[in-house]
């Protein structure tokens, strides 16, 4: 049960990331003036890697302990 709660969490928090992060490209690289700036797809693209590598941990640490 555990490991269907962290792959669904994950899943989601990477995919409202990408949302965040496609719109605030979309803004910077078409100058919606939206109000992001450059860090925020750069932050976003970070949040979304340590998700992907979090979720990976996650993974290693259940696989172990089955």
């Amino acid at each position: 049960m555990v490991e269907w709660q962290t792959r669904v969490s994950l899943i989601g928090i990477v995919l409202i990331c990408a949302l965040i992060t496609i719109a605030a490209l979309a803004d910077m690289m078409f100058g919606l003036g939206w109000g992001y700036e450059w860090e925020t797809v750069f932050i976003g693209l970070g949040i979304m890697i340590f998700g992907g590598c979090l979720y990976l941990i996650c993974k290693g640490i259940f696989s172990v302990f089955r």
